[in-house]
């Protein structure tokens, strides 16, 4: 994973997150968070959602980062961006 992602997951804004991860989508499914189709997904941040749908940050950004781990991994090795 990308050193500093779990760091820039609470400030990432979670339809950018979404569109460049979409494994995470069900991440937030399974947290109970509305935001895959939601009006606010392209202008509120990962933090500010988790805070809004009652969700500890913390808990969700480490089950964001090791849904994005796998994938990032896969770029590195193939020299592919994400």
């Amino acid at each position: 994973m990308p050193h500093g992602l779990p760091q820039a997951l609470p400030d990432m804004v979670v339809g950018d997150m979404m569109r460049r991860w979409p494994q995470t989508v069900p991440v937030l499914l399974r947290h109970r968070m509305s935001c895959p189709g939601c009006l606010m997904a392209p202008f509120m941040t990962v933090a500010e959602a988790a805070e809004e749908h009652g969700v500890e940050p913390e808990v969700l950004i480490r089950d964001l980062a090791a849904a994005i781990e796998p994938a990032e991994q896969r770029v590195a090795e193939q020299g592919v961006s994400a």
